[in-house]
């Protein structure tokens, strides 16, 4: 796509912050199910310690109650795998805000009725604090539920209304932080109205918009399965993989709307599953999903793999996991100067993104934070370049550092190109007057902190030589660039261009070269495809990591919106969720940036086997314990020789063992990468 376009929308995309709380808000008005019954017809027997789970949940709403409040309970129903069948009620409060499911019964006045309710407990301490029902509006009296056991029990009690009172509000609360307690059947009669007044009170009748129930879409071999919510008889389904081969299918009844399509027997691979109900009913369903034989994150120590967020914006909302899960240890996200300083001086950090880069961290990825861009408080709220509004940027970038305590931080973004609206322009000498006293503020307050720029769109070799002149790179710790394919040319253009870097730092540096970030990389899915953006996603941090660059974030993690042929909006990793598909849905880029992280963990570059202009074999690690990353733009066989068996491993994760003929072996190499693991030597064409 064209480059200025790509810029020119991602000036407008970065500059807003949406806040992930109120996001958070919309999506607990709407209750949860979740279903347990016996493993559904039609599907694959779990393998031997594969556990289907107990429940399976879905957003849904329920005739006869209303949400009331805005708190953080979740209401949710269960429908059993094992045990009492049925669809239930499930209640969870992660804090005491008040929230209830409710509904007004008719009811006369100065009258006993009595109350049943089954009810059960996730088994924990939080499920121990229970939830209650609360009988009256103004004089309400409480009926606590405590349940510490999973097993279902019966509770009684009784209550009796006020004089007046001729219509009882009852209202499902939780008293305090509570997991997984569960209540069915809860019957309201009296000896004179001995039928159930309470409506929908085994809360069968719900209404779901969601189809796929999963909380995560990247699973494990042998315990990989999708929850279902249709409300359709029976859904038949299909998967294929990657390559769009049938691997497994079938018919799966449906009780209750609900069901558990069990999947243990895929290997390790990229999957999109087809679903559609048996009737017709409901329009077909796809989603992808992936499974690693180790979901974890692969390591805690390898500092290559980083990702670009945009934290604050909803479509980013529980996403942290699952970059843990593919491997990335570093995430670059804005922190937008006029969000942060609305006072001269006083810096206030927005309570949605602390939020969701706390939960970056605790899943393990370290923060590099972007000071950008403009205040409207300095220089008329363009890029600053008035001593004035040079020293604010300053002192508002330290600000950042104190705050979120990083490693490093990137000195503006893009600052040759749109997203620059400096007075003094877009030349290295403007940046330099950005960049010098942004680097002594915060080497002074916050020594060690790596500063991190230029951060240029393109490798922009007049900008870098032209700073470079200027003595820009006694300020920065590590070079930054954004290299991207606007040709869409392929991975490797980045040869020579990362042979151009090296040596122009090299030039002005007494021939030593520094630390190389590429702060932003990545092709669109929307103009180059799927399939492209996975190879190349891997081709290119091969190439990066075996020719000096020390960190590579790809960007970005979550595609920016639904538009499957959009160029801008699918650079991500991951879809969006949407309402039918509450989980981020991996697309192939997401398997092989999984796997690439896998093979390669925490092992250094070593060399490049001497092939042709077309051909690559790039080994990381030594001796037995080598992995090579091998492809061809051309397709052609590459033999090696070797004394064992290898190991090759497909883009996907899929697993074969060639063994040696003759002392060598031979390995197709097409466009898509391959993995070898092994000591293997004398690499050669044929």
């Amino acid at each position: 796509m064209d480059f200025r376009t790509r810029l020119h929308l991602s000036s407008r995309r970065r500059i807003v912050i949406v806040s992930a709380t109120a996001a958070l808000a919309v999506a607990a008005l709407i209750a949860t199910i979740a279903i347990s019954a016996a493993a559904p017809a039609g599907t694959p027997t779990p393998g031997a310690g594969a556990k289907p789970p107990a429940t399976v949940y879905v957003p849904a709403t329920f005739a006869g109650w209303k949400l009331e409040g805005d708190g953080t309970t979740s209401f949710s129903a269960e429908y059993g795998l094992a045990g009492k069948k049925g669809t239930s009620l499930r209640i969870d409060a992660s804090g005491s805000a008040p929230r209830a499911l409710q509904q007004l019964v008719p009811v006369k006045p100065d009258t006993k009725y009595q109350f049943r309710a089954l009810v059960a407990g996730s088994g924990t301490s939080a499920s121990a604090s229970g939830v209650a029902l609360r009988m009256g509006s103004t004089d309400a009296t409480l009926h606590k539920f405590s349940p510490a056991s999973t097993s279902w029990t019966e509770a009684t009690w009784s209550h009796t209304t006020g004089k007046n009172e001729t219509e009882l509000a009852l209202s499902l609360v939780a008293t305090g932080k509570s997991a997984g307690v569960r209540i069915d059947k809860l019957t309201m009669t009296s000896d004179a109205q001995p039928k159930n007044l309470i409506a929908n009170g085994s809360f069968e009748d719900f209404a779901a918009p969601t189809q796929i129930t999963n909380t995560s879409l990247i699973m494990k071999t042998g315990d990989a399965r999708l929850g279902l919510a249709w409300r359709a008889p029976s859904v038949t389904w299909s998967v294929a993989n990657e390559a769009g081969t049938a691997v497994a299918g079938g018919k799966l009844t449906i009780p209750n709307g609900l069901g558990l399509l069990a999947l243990d027997k895929l290997r390790q691979g990229y999957y999109n599953a087809s679903l559609t109900s048996s009737d017709g009913s409901i329009a077909a369903q796809q989603v992808s999903f992936m499974v690693l034989d180790n979901p974890d994150a692969p390591s805690k120590t390898d500092d290559r793999f980083g990702i670009g967020l945009h934290i604050g914006a909803p479509s980013y909302v529980g996403s942290a996991d699952a970059a843990a899960q593919l491997g990335f240890r570093h995430a670059r996200n804005d922190a937008y100067w006029k969000n942060i300083e609305k006072t001269p001086g006083k810096y206030d950090f927005p309570a949605s993104v602390d939020q969701e880069t706390d939960a970056f961290q605790a899943a393990g990825l370290k923060t590099l934070p972007i000071s950008v861009y403009t205040n409207k408080l300095y220089d008329n709220g363009n890029t600053p370049s008035s001593p004035t509004g040079i020293a604010a940027y300053a002192a508002y970038t330290s600000a950042v550092v104190g705050h979120f305590s990083p490693d490093a931080v990137e000195v503006y973004n893009e600052f040759n190109w749109t997203l620059n609206n400096s007075a003094c322009g877009k030349t290295a000498d403007c940046y330099l007057q950005l960049l010098r006293p942004t680097a002594d503020k915060v080497r002074a307050e916050h020594p060690g902190t790596l500063i991190v720029g230029p951060s240029t769109a393109l490798l922009d070799d007049t900008f870098m030589t032209q700073l470079y002149q200027g003595g820009g790179l006694k300020y920065l710790d590590a070079i930054s660039i954004h290299p991207y394919d606007e040709l869409n040319a392929g991975s490797e253009i980045l040869l020579p261009l990362l042979t151009k870097l090296n040596d122009r730092i090299k030039e002005y540096n007494n021939g030593k070269s520094k630390p190389i970030w590429l702060t932003e990389m990545g092709w669109t899915s929307g103009k180059v495809g799927e399939t492209r953006q996975a190879n190349y996603l891997v081709r290119g941090q091969t190439i990066a990591f075996a020719h000096g660059v020390e960190r590579f974030y790809w960007y970005d993690l979550v595609n920016d919106n639904l538009v499957i042929a959009d160029g801008e909006g699918n650079f991500g990793l991951l879809r969006q969720t949407n309402k039918s598909v509450p989980a981020f849905a991996p697309k192939p880029a997401a398997m092989a940036q999984a796997i690439l992280a896998r093979k390669i963990a925490d092992k250094n570059y070593a060399t490049q086997d001497g092939l042709n202009d077309s051909t690559f074999s790039y080994a990381f690690g030594a001796g037995a314990s080598t992995t090579r990353v091998a492809w061809a733009t051309t397709p052609t066989t590459v033999t090696y020789a070797s004394k064992e068996p290898v190991t090759v491993t497909t883009q996907y994760g899929a697993t074969s063992v060639v063994k040696p003929v003759s002392g060598r072996i031979s390995i197709p190499l097409t466009d898509q990468a391959v993995y070898l693991d092994g000591a293997l030597s004398d690499a050669a064409i044929g």
